[in-house]
């Protein structure tokens, strides 16, 4: 069995705009279809999406070939030529990949350091890969270990304490910009989690309204219930958007839900007053044409960037503390890593040993027709025996090693790489020696 190899392929807010994120987006019920497609290149696979990044995770024994198929479906997907699209997307393989997402898991690589909303994607990628049969050992273990290290981060430093999410921190944002929100109107598009997380950090803040506006009622009236705001259909929006001061949109729409013509309607009956709209969601909600707009501020994920890098030093102290929980955690993956595989070649040299020692008993016992069954045990006995002795050696050595180099060489030195199967023939012929035949003739 060849050794398999670890790969990983994504786009972040670190190294792509908005406009190419949003375009490589997966929604939550694109991935199950995903998944199978990605399969075709890999034997296990991981989707995490969320608004900041999307990364596909994939075991495979030929690591360049699931690169290549994931960087393919990529473009297919994106529509970008692929040297408009090489530059932003980052390939890691094996320690590296194991790395990458341990940071990412631990708030070092979020927009806002230390958040805790990455945790639960994490775990829904890993949920979704389960069901999708797409979650195999290596990325099983994978996800555990990035949730044990995310949970030490935010319990053995500081990194997540008084830690924004980006919902908090654009409610922040939104804040220092109207100077107060006291008084003020606010909109929050979407009832899902994004949203959810909106509405709730606006409690409290002596708003004059809060409307939460969604495709679907029930959703808009559950959210509401809970934040003490009024429920809307997505409808209602053109007549509610000229009283409006603060618009936060954070839909899982596929498209716009608010156009540059409908902000241009409103804006008329405004009276010059400002309106500022935030838009969290990728795909993006709002039209970015409204910029175009006067007494009207637009706000996206890749503005929020550059406010939250203000706030980034003061962390520096915890995500070197968590640099380090990182590291442990990377170190014991990577024994386990390296044992399954000192284990996988162990397993394959006593079974190309044995498939060997019974071809060679079988071919003798058809030689030696007389040899009673007491003496085909005992030739039996005694390979088994040679092949133990002949085995030990090696097998203590791949037991202290762990290491995926030992077991490389012990494969290539015993020609292991692919086991040969017992012909069926002689199977039956060794069964006589066990005395297991019985009276088929």
């Amino acid at each position: 069995m060849p050794q398999s190899h670890l790969v990983a392929l994504g786009v972040s807010f670190r190294t792509a705009p908005l406009g190419v994120r949003e375009r490589l987006a997966i929604g939550t019920a694109e991935v199950p279809r995903v998944l199978h497609e990605l399969r075709d290149y890999a034997d296990e696979a991981l989707v995490l999406s969320t608004c900041n990044r999307s990364e596909i995770y994939l075991v495979a024994t030929e690591g360049e070939q699931a690169l290549a198929g994931a960087l393919g479906w990529f473009m297919e997907r994106s529509g970008i030529a692929p040297e408009d699209l090489a530059g932003a997307v980052y390939r890691l393989t094996d320690g590296a990949a194991v790395h990458h997402l341990l940071e990412v898991a631990a708030g070092m690589d979020s927009l806002v350091p230390g958040e805790h909303e990455i945790l639960a994607q994490i775990r829904g990628a890993c949920q979704a890969a389960h069901e999708a049969g797409a979650l195999g050992p290596v990325l099983e273990r994978l996800g555990q270990a990035a949730l044990r290290t995310g949970k030490r981060a935010r319990s053995e430093t500081a990194i997540g304490r008084h830690a924004a999410s980006v919902s908090l921190a654009a409610v922040r944002l939104a804040q220092e910009a109207l100077g107060s929100l006291q008084g003020r109107v606010a909109l929050v598009l979407g009832a899902g989690k994004t949203a959810n997380l909106v509405a709730q950090a606006l409690r409290g803040k002596k708003l004059a309204g809060l409307h939460v506006v969604s495709r679907r009622l029930s959703g808009a009236q559950a959210l509401a219930a809970r934040v003490g705001a009024q429920p809307w259909e997505m409808a209602a929006l053109p007549d509610l958007l000229p009283h409006a001061d603060l618009v936060l949109s954070a839909t899982s729409a596929p498209g716009t839900v608010l156009t540059a013509s409908q902000v241009a309607a409103a804006h008329g009956q405004r009276a010059g007053r400002p309106l500022l709209l935030m838009d969290l969601a990728v795909p993006r909600d709002i039209d970015p044409q409204v910029r175009g707009l006067g007494d009207v501020a637009l706000y996206d994920l890749d503005d929020l960037r550059v406010i939250c890098e203000r706030n980034k030093l003061v962390r520096i102290r915890a995500l070197a503390q968590v640099g380090i929980i990182v590291q442990e955690e990377a170190a014991s993956f990577s024994a386990w890593w390296q044992a399954r595989e000192a284990l996988s070649a162990l397993a394959l040299l006593r079974t190309r040993a044995e498939t060997v020692r019974h071809a060679e008993l079988a071919r003798t016992l058809r030689k030696l027709p007389h040899l009673t069954a007491a003496e085909q045990h005992a030739l039996d006995a005694m390979t088994h025996a040679i092949v133990n002795k002949l085995l030990h050696q090696p097998t203590l050595y791949l037991k202290a090693c762990h290491g995926t180099a030992a077991a490389q060489v012990v494969k290539a030195v015993f020609g292991i790489a692919a086991v040969e199967a017992v012909p069926a023939q002689e199977r039956y012929d060794l069964l006589a020696v066990r005395g297991e035949r019985g009276n088929h003739g």
